[in-house]
């Protein structure tokens, strides 16, 4: 049965049908759902490779407490050679 031929059909039917017939239709997508996920064989993310980069970075974690002057441009006065 196609959409089209279940949403005539749902149209002949009264309130309380189709309520039941949205009922059954969730029921059956939920199922449909549950199986493609139990069936869809999904791998947790790995972990990116130990590089030099990665394995030092902690090092700076917590290390800036404040900014003196957090939206001001930095090194402004070197923008003066660019002109």
């Amino acid at each position: 049965m196609t959409l089209q031929e279940i949403i005539q059909a749902a149209q002949q039917l009264n309130v309380q049908e189709q309520i039941q017939l949205v009922s059954q239709l969730v029921q059956t997508l939920e199922q449909v759902i549950q199986k493609s996920i139990a069936t869809t064989h999904l791998q947790p993310p790995t972990k990116p490779k130990n590089t030099e980069a990665a394995s030092h970075s902690h090092l700076l974690k917590g290390k800036v407490k404040y900014y003196d002057a957090p939206y001001e441009p930095v090194a402004i006065e070197d923008w003066d050679a660019l002109v």
